[in-house]
């Protein structure tokens, strides 16, 4: 390469770094939660916090880019608590019986920084109506309670249950594991399922996820699908499991054919393993 060359590649890079970095001030110049650091822990306080009677709440509905922890109570109010920083903007409004929250407070950062903001409901545990909640990378953690179902969904954050009847999650990279559930339909990309007991019926589908189930009790059929994830089941009722794979081994013990209750097994590549 000549000198001639290298100036003008040389000149290029400096007017896009000049760009960029115009850019970049103009944005904080105009963004008040713009941070440019080298490095940046901020600690998290609370900043709200608002109580309800549960009896006024017939569904939860969350939606933010944070953590969402659930801690159960013997009380008879549903305590919201915000933890972030005191110029952030927080949506906490309760109408037509319909607790809505929104957090989604942006914060952009060049350097090393870190953030800890969460979103922290204190729950009675007979709470039995539904709830749906919404976030784009943080993790969902719910103790036991006695919610009718759950609408989860996240793209990059964990999901981690403890008890419950009816499971409706859906993840891209995050992965879920639950304790125990009745019906679920759960759906992830990358993410593995990992549940400790079924005990109806479920449909659960992943691309490169394993799913890994302690122990299966169906009543009725259900379907697993995976591309390159393995299938693992520990322990299962009197079932016929229907299996399928194109380049993946199958080892099923205790298989039932005359068995009423059918759980399909369909991967391209991964394992299917079940004793």
């Amino acid at each position: 390469m000549n000198t001639h060359n290298l100036k003008i590649i040389l000149i290029f890079i400096l007017l896009f770094l000049i760009i960029i970095l115009t850019g970049t001030l103009i944005f904080a110049l105009n963004n008040k939660s713009f941070n440019f650091s080298f490095f940046k822990f901020e600690k998290e306080e609370l900043i709200k916090t608002d109580s309800f009677d549960i009896n006024s709440i017939n569904a939860i509905d969350i939606n933010t880019i944070h953590d969402v922890r659930f801690i159960t109570t013997d009380e008879k109010e549903i305590e919201v608590k915000i933890f972030g920083s005191k110029n952030d903007k927080v949506d906490i409004n309760l109408n037509n019986n319909i607790l809505k929250i929104n957090y989604n407070h942006h914060k952009v950062c060049f350097g090393f920084c870190f953030f800890n903001n969460y979103i922290e409901v204190h729950i009675p545990k007979n709470y039995n109506k539904d709830i749906d909640i919404n976030t784009i990378s943080g993790n969902i953690e719910l103790d036991t309670f006695m919610a009718s179902k759950l609408n989860l969904q996240t793209t990059s954050g964990e999901i981690k249950l403890g008890v419950f009847n009816k499971v409706n999650a859906v993840s891209v990279s995050g992965d879920i594991d639950i304790e125990s559930v009745n019906i679920a339909e759960i759906k992830t990309t990358s993410g593995d399922i990992n549940i400790n007991s079924i005990n109806d019926s479920f449909e659960l589908i992943t691309t490169s996820g394993n799913i890994d189930i302690n122990n299966i009790v169906l009543k009725k059929n259900s379907k697993i699908k995976t591309v390159s994830g393995d299938v693992v089941i520990k322990k299962k009722n009197d079932i016929y499991i229907e299996s399928n794979t194109t380049s993946g081994d199958i080892n099923i013990k205790n298989n039932n054919r005359l068995a009423e209750t059918i759980l399909n097994i369909k991967t391209v590549s991964g394992n299917i393993n079940s004793d």
